[in-house]
This record gives structure tokens, C-alpha cells and sequence, in this order.
């Protein structure tokens, strides 16, 4: 069942601080799923902390193709 998986959604809405390495790591994970043919989102309720740094790195429209 899951190798038919194609779309991977993150929750992120308790997630209280995105530092640098969360950033990154997110990054990482998103390019690795498109590699892969994946498509990753983020959850529709993420929380304040991850809204404002993926929106003010300009990054937040490529989460929410998916």
C-alpha cells in the first residue's frame, strides 16, 4: 500500500519554533520527495512559527503545490 503512496502531508501545528535546522530539514525532506516523485504538503493547520518562516523566506508556495 505504500509504495502506491504518491502524497505525503506534514503536520506541523504544534510545532512551537522552526531554527535553522528544522528549516533546512524541511528543505531537504521536500527536494528528496520530488526527487522521488513524491508530493509533499504541509498540514492546512500549521502553526504561526512555521507560516511566518516559510512565507518570509518565500518558500511557503512550493509546500502548498503539492
Amino acid at each position: 500500500m505504500l509504495d502506491q503512496c504518491r502524497h505525503v502531508t506534514l503536520d506541523l501545528s504544534g510545532v512551537d519554533y522552526l531554527g535553522a535546522a528544522g528549516f533546512t530539514a524541511l528543505l531537504t525532506l521536500r527536494h528528496e520527495a520530488t526527487q522521488r516523485g513524491l508530493f509533499l504538503r504541509l498540514g492546512r493547520h500549521r502553526s504561526r512559527p512555521v507560516h511566518r518562516a516559510l512565507a518570509a523566506s518565500g518558500v511557503l508556495e512550493e509546500f502548498d503545490r503539492g
